[in-house]
Protein backbone atom coordinates (compact mmCIF):
# COMPACT_ATOMS: atom_id res chain seq x y z
CA UNK A 1 0.00 0.00 0.00
CA UNK A 2 1.64 3.08 -0.76
CA UNK A 3 0.04 6.80 0.21
CA UNK A 4 -0.50 9.79 -2.05
CA UNK A 5 3.15 10.44 -2.40
CA UNK A 6 3.51 7.52 -3.50
CA UNK A 7 5.65 6.22 -0.66
CA UNK A 8 5.31 2.78 1.08
CA UNK A 9 3.20 3.07 4.52
CA UNK A 10 5.25 2.14 7.44
CA UNK A 11 3.92 -1.55 8.80
CA UNK A 12 2.51 0.26 12.17
CA UNK A 13 0.58 2.62 10.09
CA UNK A 14 -1.01 -0.12 8.12
CA UNK A 15 -2.18 -2.28 11.25
CA UNK A 16 -4.04 0.97 11.94
CA UNK A 17 -5.85 1.09 9.08
CA UNK A 18 -6.77 -2.98 9.36
CA UNK A 19 -7.76 -2.51 12.90
CA UNK A 20 -9.77 0.56 11.61
CA UNK A 21 -11.32 -1.19 9.17
CA UNK A 22 -12.34 -4.18 11.47
CA UNK A 23 -13.82 -2.04 13.77
CA UNK A 24 -16.10 -0.64 11.16
CA UNK A 25 -17.41 -3.75 9.83
CA UNK A 26 -18.04 -4.75 13.65
CA UNK A 27 -19.62 -1.55 14.73
CA UNK A 28 -22.62 0.56 13.35
CA UNK A 29 -21.49 3.97 14.02
CA UNK A 30 -23.81 7.47 14.71
CA UNK A 31 -21.70 10.71 14.12
CA UNK A 32 -21.17 13.47 16.63
CA UNK A 33 -23.69 15.40 14.42
CA UNK A 34 -26.67 13.15 15.09
CA UNK A 35 -26.17 12.62 18.43
CA UNK A 36 -25.91 16.19 19.65
CA UNK A 37 -28.14 17.41 16.31
CA UNK A 38 -25.76 20.15 16.02
CA UNK A 39 -25.86 21.28 12.16
CA UNK A 40 -22.65 20.96 10.44
CA UNK A 41 -21.34 21.60 6.53
CA UNK A 42 -22.20 18.24 5.73
CA UNK A 43 -25.51 17.44 7.20
CA UNK A 44 -29.10 18.87 6.78
CA UNK A 45 -32.63 18.53 8.85
CA UNK A 46 -35.60 17.89 7.17
CA UNK A 47 -38.88 18.25 8.53
CA UNK A 48 -41.11 15.01 7.93
CA UNK A 49 -44.07 13.13 8.93
CA UNK A 50 -44.31 9.66 9.96
CA UNK A 51 -48.10 8.67 11.03
CA UNK A 52 -49.20 12.38 10.90
CA UNK A 53 -46.35 13.32 13.61
CA UNK A 54 -43.45 15.44 12.79
CA UNK A 55 -40.13 13.86 12.76
CA UNK A 56 -36.58 15.72 11.87
CA UNK A 57 -34.68 14.03 9.96
CA UNK A 58 -30.70 14.10 9.94
CA UNK A 59 -29.33 13.84 6.78
CA UNK A 60 -25.59 12.95 7.50
CA UNK A 61 -22.79 11.33 5.80
CA UNK A 62 -20.91 10.79 9.10
CA UNK A 63 -23.41 7.50 10.27
CA UNK A 64 -22.87 4.26 9.25
CA UNK A 65 -27.11 3.50 8.95
CA UNK A 66 -30.48 4.87 8.71
CA UNK A 67 -31.63 5.17 12.44
CA UNK A 68 -34.41 5.71 14.17
CA UNK A 69 -35.79 6.30 17.74
CA UNK A 70 -36.97 4.07 20.01
CA UNK A 71 -39.32 6.43 21.40
CA UNK A 72 -40.58 7.80 18.18
CA UNK A 73 -41.45 4.13 16.86
CA UNK A 74 -42.93 3.59 20.00
CA UNK A 75 -44.93 7.23 19.88
CA UNK A 76 -46.38 6.18 16.35
CA UNK A 77 -47.15 2.45 16.82
CA UNK A 78 -44.77 1.35 13.67
CA UNK A 79 -44.09 -2.51 13.23
CA UNK A 80 -40.68 -3.74 13.73
CA UNK A 81 -38.92 -6.98 12.96
CA UNK A 82 -35.35 -8.73 15.01
CA UNK A 83 -32.61 -8.22 13.03
CA UNK A 84 -28.99 -9.57 13.94
CA UNK A 85 -27.58 -7.66 16.64
CA UNK A 86 -25.82 -5.08 15.64
CA UNK A 87 -23.25 -2.63 18.03
CA UNK A 88 -23.86 1.10 17.49
CA UNK A 89 -20.71 3.02 18.87
CA UNK A 90 -21.54 7.12 19.50
CA UNK A 91 -19.16 9.66 19.07
CA UNK A 92 -18.73 10.01 22.61
CA UNK A 93 -17.22 6.35 23.40
CA UNK A 94 -20.55 4.60 24.45
CA UNK A 95 -21.79 1.47 22.90
CA UNK A 96 -25.51 0.86 22.45
CA UNK A 97 -26.97 -2.27 20.33
CA UNK A 98 -30.02 -2.41 18.01
CA UNK A 99 -31.30 -5.30 17.55
CA UNK A 100 -34.98 -4.53 15.83
CA UNK A 101 -35.71 -2.76 12.72
CA UNK A 102 -38.64 -0.44 10.77
CA UNK A 103 -38.78 -2.18 7.40
CA UNK A 104 -39.79 0.26 4.69
CA UNK A 105 -40.38 3.31 7.00
CA UNK A 106 -42.02 5.34 5.01
CA UNK A 107 -42.34 9.50 5.58
CA UNK A 108 -43.35 12.57 3.81
CA UNK A 109 -41.47 15.17 3.00
CA UNK A 110 -42.51 18.32 0.76
CA UNK A 111 -44.44 16.65 -1.78
CA UNK A 112 -42.41 13.50 -1.14
CA UNK A 113 -43.14 9.84 0.01
CA UNK A 114 -40.17 7.95 0.73
CA UNK A 115 -39.39 4.91 2.32
CA UNK A 116 -35.92 3.16 3.83
CA UNK A 117 -35.20 0.49 6.62
CA UNK A 118 -34.01 1.73 9.55
CA UNK A 119 -32.42 0.79 12.38
CA UNK A 120 -33.72 1.15 15.62
CA UNK A 121 -31.40 3.03 18.44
Amino acid sequence: MVNNLDQPLPEEILNALETEDVLTEEFGYLSLHALSSVEAANCMKLRAKVKNKVMLILVDSGSSHSFVSADFVSQVGLSMQDVGTKKVKLANGQILLSDKMVPNMEWWCQGHTMSMDMRVL
